[in-house]
């Protein structure tokens, strides 16, 4: 390699790394909006839900329990939960890639189902959906696009909304039979999803790590196709898990109601280190669980009307961090740009007594 072009080289990388270092050095400055992952802003008006619990409901899955140390068991705990209620009849189970590949997301909501139906909760047929970004079909999306011919129903997202948008390209028509989509995601401009908030003892000097809006992250297109619909959409977003923690307390008594509860936290022990040891609290937001206690009782959460828009963003999906891309909403109708949907922030008497059911 000539002289030069090692010295341009050299100095590529030492810029790098100064970048690198700022980057770190500012996740430990003591600063409100980096050491909390909140911004200041006026707030989201918001009211108890008057919701009805859906008559008939699709899953959208993408669980991952026990596939690796980082991999969020949320969709397990909200699968469990919603297989044990009696005030739901579950029309259809799909499974999409996202917390894993869709070949671990598929064989693990299987599992599960092999599990449940012994116990008296099972899980009607489960379709395997898409791997990756696509606008093809797939046995979840044709499935999909079945169910809603035959009755209307309400989804429940759990991961990305590929199939959902896949289904719905495939015949512009079912989104008339689609009562509502809920989906795990979106947030208010500006908002990091940093679960230690200040208040925890982990990783980069107490900061600890910042999370993805992850279903969103991995397609938004499917997103911003949904959008462009009106399908009627309630975001259950980070915020209103913060009012929610599995503790180790949690965990126990989970793992003592029965083999399945003992499977899925034999699935969730890498995670609970996890956000013991790097986020630095004693114990982990369940996500996809508060959707499912949405589903269960809409009564408890507070929502509102905003206006929800699709930013791109400008930077592959390694540098996400430093990316403005997402799905943001807006308190109430913003002029010009965006559709309303249903924003619900806040959780009332939040725990993870549904489990018990």
């Amino acid at each position: 390699m000539p002289h030069q072009t090692k010295r341009r080289v050299y100095r590529a990388l030492l810029a790098l790394a100064g970048l690198v270092a700022v980057a770190i050095g500012t996740f430990a400055l003591p600063v409100r909006t980096w050491r909390t992952g909140e911004v200041d802003h006026a707030g989201f008006p918001a009211s108890p839900s008057d919701a009805k619990t859906p008559e008939r409901l699709w899953i959208d899955t993408d669980p991952a329990c026990g596939h690796g140390s980082r991999s969020d068991p949320d969709d397990c705990f909200a699968l469990f939960a919603l297989a044990r209620s009696e005030r739901i009849e579950i029309a259809g189970v799909s499974t999409v890639f996202g917390n894993a590949g869709i070949d671990v997301t598929d064989a693990i909501a299987r599992d599960l189902a092999a599990r449940l139906a012994p116990a008296g909760h099972p899980l009607p047929t489960i379709f395997r959906g898409a791997g990756a970004t696509s606008d093809a079909e797939s046995p979840a999306s044709a499935a999909l696009a079945s169910a809603l011919e035959s009755d209307p129903l309400t989804i429940l997202a759990l991961g990305p909304l590929t199939n959902i948008a896949d289904a719905l390209r495939s015949d512009p028509s079912l989104a008339a039979r689609l009562e509502r989509v809920i989906a795990v995601m979106g947030r208010h401009p500006g908002h990091l999803f940093h679960p230690s908030e200040g208040r925890g003892d982990g990783v980069l000097f107490g900061h600890g790590p910042i999370f993805s809006d992850l279903n969103f992250r991995k397609d938004p297109k499917a997103v911003d196709f949904l959008l462009s619909t009106r399908v009627p959409l309630t975001l259950i977003p980070y915020e209103a898990a913060r009012d929610v923690m599995v503790t180790q307390d949690d965990l126990g008594w989970i793992a003592a109601s029965g083999s399945v509860g003992d499977w899925i936290v034999q699935g969730a022990a890498g995670w609970m280190d996890y956000w013991q040891d790097e986020v630095g609290l004693g114990g982990f937001y369940p996500f996809d669980l508060v959707a499912a206690q949405y589903v269960l009782s809409p009564e408890a959460f507070q929502c509102g009307g905003g206006t929800a828009t699709v930013d791109f963003g400008w930077a592959p999906g390694w540098l996400w961090v430093f990316d403005d891309a997402g799905l943001f909403v807006r308190p109430g109708a913003v002029s010009g740009s965006g559709r309303q949907v249903t924003y619900c922030p806040t959780l009332d008497g939040a725990d993870v007594s549904l489990l018990a059911e």
